[in-house]
């Protein structure tokens, strides 16, 4: 292979229509199994091969807004039942299987059980009672919206942020308005501290050695003000919980040696303790299949492992006569 021509494009299903047309050898940061009935549909006619390997992200996962600029926002969130209440009122195997066809699991780093009646019960007990609409009230007596703004990053993002949606006002009575963004535009108000919901993919250790850890709440989309505070030395942003502090500790212990040592991996479950316990964020599933997607006359492709590896071996690559 002599050239490589990498093509940007401002959504994904702008994408999608280029890989039918044959105008794509090979993509794989923007497939999703929700298009795989599509990818299959379409394989002969586009000359395309499609491989479900692994994926090093687990696809959707919410991010609230624990700094963002409303007092009564902030009452709701950073209250521990409210976390507990969202994460026991969504029905991810619903997701799983609507949005991935089953590829994927229950995700372990937060209580992932579905218990709706735990649900109300938790956010009755901090008196976010209804109105006559069935909708929650938050502390100021109005009703609770969240705006649940996204990007069009991948395309399962938005089918997963309308089932999230749906499934919070009729199991739990909240107010969930879902909006995409354009890509700019999410980056803009995330930087500014303006999105009070949100999803992207997170990095999911799938490794018992805790090798890919990301889950240090350095992500701006949620804790702005929490992550300036960090990396000015507490001249900037807001002081976080303690809680966040022996995360962002732990994290910085780890040597991340080969062979890992048990000190790693004594900070991995110190790590994986502090999520479960505190829910900071939402994974939706894990170990979920993913879709590579290559021109069918592409050789040397990678057929199994993680898909990302297929980004870092294009010079293997080649095409058949």
């Amino acid at each position: 292979i002599d050239k490589l021509q990498s093509q940007q494009v401002n959504d994904v299903e702008m994408l999608t229509l280029k890989v039918f047309a044959g105008e794509v050898d090979f993509v794989r940061e923007s497939t999703a199994l929700n298009k795989l009935p599509l990818y299959k549909e379409n394989e002969q006619s586009a000359n395309l091969k499609i491989t479900l390997m692994d994926n090093h992200v687990d696809p959707t996962c919410l991010y609230l807004n624990y700094t963002y600029a409303d007092e009564n926002w902030r009452k709701v969130v950073n209250d521990i039942r409210f976390r507990q209440a969202l994460t026991h009122g969504i029905n991810r195997q619903e997701i799983i299987d609507t949005v991935y066809f089953g590829y994927g699991q229950m995700p372990t780093l937060v209580p992932s059980e579905y218990d709706v009646d735990k649900a109300n019960a938790l956010l009755d007990e901090m008196g976010m009672t209804k109105n006559a609409d069935g909708l929650r009230l938050g502390p100021d007596g109005k009703v609770f919206t969240i705006l649940f703004e996204h990007g069009a990053h991948a395309p399962d993002i938005g089918p997963v942020a309308e089932l999230v949606a749906t499934q919070l006002k009729a199991n739990l009575g909240l107010d969930v308005q879902v909006k995409q963004l354009e890509a700019s535009l999410w980056s803009t108000r995330g930087a500014a501290n303006e999105l009070q919901l949100t999803v992207i993919w997170d990095v999911q250790p799938m490794w018992p050695d805790g090798t890919w850890v990301d889950y240090t709440l350095t992500e701006a989309n949620n804790v702005r003000l929490w992550h300036t505070w960090r990396t000015t030395g507490g001249a900037e942003g807001e002081e976080p919980p303690a809680e966040v502090k022996e995360l962002w500790r732990l994290a910085e212990v780890r040597t991340q040696s080969v062979p890992y040592s048990d000190e790693d991996k004594a900070a991995y479950e110190a790590i994986r303790k502090l999520h479960y316990d505190n829910i900071w964020i939402f994974p939706i599933a894990e170990k979920v299949n993913y879709a590579l997607v290559t021109n069918a006359n592409l050789g040397n492709v990678p057929i199994s492992g993680q898909a990302i590896g297929a980004d870092y071996s294009g010079e293997q690559f080649f095409f058949k006569p």
